[in-house]
This record gives structure tokens, sequence and C-alpha cells, in this order.
């Protein structure tokens, strides 16, 4: 099991290794425990020599480089040593019972991950133009994932966008299939990328030619797999019941760049946000 711990490693590369972890098999997951407990030895280690201290195959290295976005364990070592000196990873630790308020209180806001290391920029402006360009938005998400698709929601009818929100199966599919035509965009929030509502949507979506944007954490997931365009966040500690509200603080910040980059990308937008502060104006104190 991959440990929550500082593992040394340049940030992005833990990253790409933690998001794909439980998808590996298990020769790959000793490939990928090394990587993370032994950084500074996989600089001076040969691919022969790495795979018998891992226990596994040489072929089953060069598997896991090209899983994590390498073509060759060469080219994946040269990362490692060239990215050296720059900034490593500090995964938050999950919660345990000795905690004090204090130590819930940091890892919870250290579990907002490294988010912005795990975006793909190119993915992130495609998103950006898809959103842009859609005439309707449809944003879908189940349980606390619903915070993240309402907060999306609120944001584009504050500059006239045509948006609309669903938290159950049956409203999301048949706003999916009713309102939604070639080249519209639903959003799909699953930080799984699990969730078979969320997914169902997406594979409605894309017969339709609705453009998909998923937000997720697992880049193997079945949502990533029928997105258009995935923005990844890098959430992985778990709470004391298995689920942390905290990770919904990195797809936030997603959504709140996207929201950003569309306001400053058209005057309308802006003048479209003035009329709707003004319009609520009245419910705030002076």
């Amino acid at each position: 099991m991959l440990e929550e711990q500082e593992s040394g490693l340049p940030r992005h590369i833990e990253i790409k290794i933690k998001a794909i972890y439980s998808s590996l098999k298990p020769a790959e997951r000793k490939a990928a425990d090394y990587f993370t407990k032994e950084p500074a030895l996989i600089k001076e280690l040969t691919i022969s020599k790495l795979a018998s201290s891992a226990g596994c195959s040489e072929a089953t290295i060069c598997r896991f480089a090209k899983k994590i976005g390498f073509e060759t364990y060469s080219e994946l070592k040269d990362e490692i040593v060239n990215s050296e000196g720059s900034q490593i990873v500090s995964v938050a630790k999950s919660y345990s019972k000795n905690d004090s308020v204090f130590d819930v209180l940091q890892r919870t806001f250290d579990m907002g991950g490294s988010s912005y290391s795990a975006i793909d920029m190119k993915q992130f402006e495609e998103a950006f133009n898809a959103l842009k360009k859609a005439e309707t938005v449809l944003c879908v998400g189940v349980g606390d994932a619903a915070i993240v698709a309402s907060a999306i929601y609120n944001k584009l009818i504050r500059i006239g966008r045509r948006c609309y929100m669903a938290s159950d199966t049956d409203t999301m599919n048949i706003l999916c299939c009713s309102l939604l035509k070639k080249d519209d965009v639903v959003i799909c929030i699953s930080h799984s990328g699990k969730t078979k509502n969320v997914v169902n949507v997406a594979t409605n979506a894309r017969k339709k030619g609705v453009k998909v944007i998923a937000l997720t954490n697992f880049p193997m997931s079945q949502l990533a797999k029928r997105a258009d365009y995935s923005l990844f966040t890098a959430s992985f500690a778990e709470s004391v019941n298995g689920e942390v509200i905290s990770k919904r603080i990195a797809e936030l910040c997603i959504i709140e760049s996207l929201f950003i980059s569309l306001i400053l990308s058209d005057k309308e937008y802006t003048r479209a946000m003035d009329v709707s502060n003004e319009s609520v104006s009245y419910n705030k104190y002076d």
C-alpha cells in the first residue's frame, strides 16, 4: 500500500502515481512502492537493478512508466533527476483517534491536496473554450459533489448563461436527453469517477455530441474515460468515515478558475455580473 508521507519525488510524478495506484496490478504496485520509498536510489539504478530491487520484472517497470505518462523508464528516470530540488509533495495524513482538535484542523486544510500540479493546462483551456461556446450547460453531482454542481450553476446563471443543475438520477437523465444538443456541455463531478448515475449521464451525453467536462481525482476512472475534457484534482487522504469534504475545495477552485476566465473573456459577462449583484443588493446590510 502506498504510504501517506513525504516521498521525495517531484510533485507532478508523485501525484500521477497516487492517482493511478488503485488501478495498478500487484506487480506494478511493487514498482510504485519502490519509486515512492526509494527515489534517491532510482537515480543510480539501471532498469534491471531496479526491477530486481522492487521485486518485479523489467517489463513491469516499463508498463508502470507508461501508465504515469512516460514512454520509457529512461525518460522517467531523467525526469526525476532533472527535477531534483523542485518542490516535493507533502501528502496529508489521514485522521487518527489520537489527533487533537488542532491536528484535525490542520489536516482538514492539508487534504485539499496539490491539485494545481495535477491539472493538464491544455485540457483546462479546451474545457474553457467548450464551456464558452455552449448554449446550454448541465451540472451534475451526487452527495456532497452536488455542492460543487450547485456552485457552478449559481455562478453561471449570474452572468446570464443557460444552465441547469441536477443531483438525482431521473432529473440528470431527463435534462440530458431533453435539453442538451450537440456542442452543449455537461459538467460531471465525481471524486472517485465511479458514481454510476454520473458516469451514465456522461455516456448518454457523448452519444448526443454533447461535450463532457469531468472533475475527478482519478485518471483511470470510468468517468475520466468517458470525458472529452478531464480536470483532475489531487486529494487522496481519507477521513475516519472514508469521506473528506475538503476534497471538494480543489474542485471548487477549478470551477472558480473557469468562471473567472469566462468573465475576463467577455465584457458582457462583466456587465451581467454587475446587474446580478445589484439585483440582490437589497438583501445585504449596509
